[in-house]
């Protein structure tokens, strides 16, 4: 007992102040200067400044959308830390609690893989290889919401790698799904999880199953609920999930049917927009008889996306504080991008069709597109493309731990089903945001990553033993030997 105390002290002591270091020191070197807040911080810091200075949780008061785009759990979680910061400390006064947090977090990783293991040289490394990994350090400093996230699902899988299964560990995992959903909405893909261990534990009859699955939903569906009715409150609807404006000026519906019809072709958005915004014309490299068959509509959508969509004009203008120009034609703009998306369905045969997507698999694992960019970004770019090289590394790493732990004849099965159920819900993540989020950003990618690599030092720990069992009789040998 002492023993592990000991090690998760140690753990949590090398994460804190590795966090710390990069978070006031460091954080210079990869983003060329220090800083907290970035560019979606503001959609999660205004509504909860609107709330607090004006009593209403709006991101902006141009946008009726922008009540239900961010959940409420990061925005309150800052506007506590904004009530009780001295003025000037807030930015590090919440940059420390998430320095704390991802220390946190490293100890959680820690046990976990002590409990599903039983190896404890195995979650030292995987503790301490997460509380030196860089894409968890990154965004411990800037006001976004992975940090607390994280800690929430590891929190998670922790109460999974118990091996408790009774009631009240159900309701707690479905109080944190709730939680981990209102910070942010596609993390709701996390459930999977718990209904992966219930459906398929063999501790349980099948009565118990569904009565442990319907605590799960309701324990979850109770967390929503206060979400759920003050939206319904507020728009006369009922709102669980919402994304479709994000909430910001510049993601009206016409920009987001075109993102969604741009993604077909794996172009570069963030180029196609620029080129809409300020010249009206869209740059599309595949699917050439497609683009040639239509490219009359193709060209008219854009153009009229750059004379008077409201998206783009705010792109181009960033007039942020006016109303946005919205010039009755955005619905006409998104009505265009959206009758060439159901055609490129239609037309498209289906296998060619999902190339993009297909494209997107090695992208997401590798970060590959981002890698070569990232070479002529600035002088630290080839800091970050070894740090790119690591990740893959220690998914990989990942990986085989995982395989290990599947293919050990001394493991029960109750620990084979958790690890089980972490590659599922990871392939999952991986499989939405090749299919569905295409454009991916890193930080996106963190929480399948990290579901995957607490096994990273489950092969180290293997090796490390396999050499002194082997080590062991040659010295009992010389020792006889002498004597």
């Amino acid at each position: 007992m002492k023993s592990t105390r000991f090690d998760a002290f140690s753990i949590f002591l090398i994460a804190l102040i590795m966090r710390l270091l990069f978070s006031f020191y460091f954080q210079q070197f990869y983003f060329g200067d220090f800083i907290f807040k970035y560019a979606d911080t503001s959609s999660y810091l205004n509504p909860i400044l609107n709330l607090i200075n004006n009593g209403e949780y709006i991101g902006d008061k141009y946008l009726t959308d922008s009540r239900y785009f961010r959940p409420p759990v990061y925005p309150l979680f800052l506007g506590l830390f904004h009530l009780i910061s001295p003025e000037g400390f807030f930015d590090y006064i919440v940059a420390s609690v998430q320095c704390l947090l991802g220390a946190s977090s490293s100890v959680l990783i820690y046990c976990c893989i002590l409990n599903i293991t039983r190896m404890r040289r195995a979650a030292q490394f995987s503790g301490f290889v997460f509380a030196t990994y860089p894409f968890a350090l990154l965004w411990v400093p800037i006001l976004y919401t992975e940090t607390l996230q994280l800690f929430c699902i590891l929190l998670l899988v922790f109460l999974a790698s118990a091996r408790n299964i009774s009631i009240t560990p159900v309701i707690i995992q479905g109080i944190l799904v709730g939680l981990i959903v209102l910070t942010k909405q596609y993390l709701g893909l996390i459930i999977l999880i718990p209904i992966y261990i219930i459906i398929l534990t063999t501790r349980l009859t099948v009565k118990q199953k569904i009565a442990h699955l319907f605590v799960l939903i309701f324990s979850f569906s109770l967390m929503m609920s206060p979400w759920v009715i003050r939206n319904y409150i507020a728009s006369g609807k009922i709102i669980v999930l919402f994304s479709k404006t994000a909430g910001l000026r510049f993601t009206l519906n016409d920009m987001v049917a075109f993102t969604h019809f741009a993604n077909k072709f794996d172009e570069n958005i963030i180029e196609n927009v620029n080129s809409v915004a300020y010249t009206g014309k869209i740059l599309l490299s595949k699917h050439h008889e497609f683009v040639t068959k239509h490219k009359k509509d193709i060209d008219e959508a854009a153009l009229l996306a750059y004379q008077c969509g409201g998206s783009f004009q705010e792109w181009r203008m960033q007039s942020s504080l006016e109303q946005p120009p919205y010039q009755n034609c955005n619905d006409s703009v998104a009505t265009r991008f959206n009758l060439l998306s159901e055609k490129f369905w239609r037309e498209v045969p289906f296998w060619e069709a999902l190339e993009s997507r297909r494209d997107s698999i090695w992208k997401i694992i590798s970060k590959s597109d981002l890698v070569n960019k990232s070479l002529s970004l600035n002088k630290y770019a080839l800091f970050k493309y070894v740090l790119f090289k690591y990740r893959v590394i220690l998914i990989l790493m990942g990986l085989a731990g995982m395989v290990y732990i599947l293919i050990q004849k001394n493991k029960k099965r109750e620990q084979k089903l958790i690890v089980e159920s972490l590659i599922f819900t990871a392939i999952v993540f991986y499989s939405f945001f090749c299919l569905v989020m295409v454009q991916a950003e890193m930080r996106y990618l963190l929480t399948p990553d990290v579901l995957i690599t607490i096994f990273a030092g489950v092969i180290p720990a293997a090796l490390v033993a396999k050499i002194s069992r082997q080590r062991g009789p040659k010295a009992v040998l010389i020792t006889t030997n002498k004597s």
